[in-house]
């Protein structure tokens, strides 16, 4: 699939936005993670909380038709993957491929960067990294992010609010 190149366009731009229709999509795993961050989601930190079942592939890829059949072919797509985390979900890759298939579409991924930098290269994708001082050591993280540093976007440092002092 042909990549659109990432470059900044201004808002408005007659040259850019007169030609093309452009949707940015926030698309949501379930809160499967794999880790309890406090500050996530009301009591996630609570060893006894119920886990979140995976996504239903069948039902992502779905949606992901529907999406494309809604907008035209020459119409770029923007693709923001969320979860709870991304990158653990069984249907993970085979939504990646999909949105991946379709010309004019980019993905961006929201991770905690707890799997291996190799998997993240071989992803090749833009990354918004999300640290939590709840349950990672940052010097491990902040090291993944300089060897990343050619697909990180954004990095996002989280923490309850009596954890403050130490960021």
């Amino acid at each position: 699939a042909t990549r659109i190149d990432m470059k900044l366009v201004k808002q408005g731009d007659e040259n850019y936005f007169g030609k093309n229709k452009v949707a940015l999509l926030h698309f949501e795993f379930t809160t499967l993670c794999n880790q309890n961050c406090s500050y996530c989601l009301d009591g996630n930190a609570d060893p006894n909380k119920e886990k979140a079942p995976p996504s239903d592939k069948k039902a992502m890829l779905q949606s992901i038709d529907k999406i494309f059949r809604a907008v035209g072919e020459n119409d770029h797509l923007g693709f923001i993957l969320v979860g709870g985390e991304p990158t653990v979900q069984l249907a993970f890759p085979a939504v990646l491929s999909k949105i991946l298939s379709r010309e004019n579409t980019n993905v961006l991924l929201t991770t905690n960067l707890r799997k291996p930098v190799e998997y993240y290269n071989n992803l090749d994708i833009p990354i918004i990294a999300s640290m939590n001082f709840d349950s990672v050591d940052p010097t491990a993280f902040l090291d993944k992010v300089i060897k990343l540093t050619n697909m990180i976007e954004h990095v996002r440092i989280m923490a309850h609010p009596q954890k403050t002092d130490i960021v």
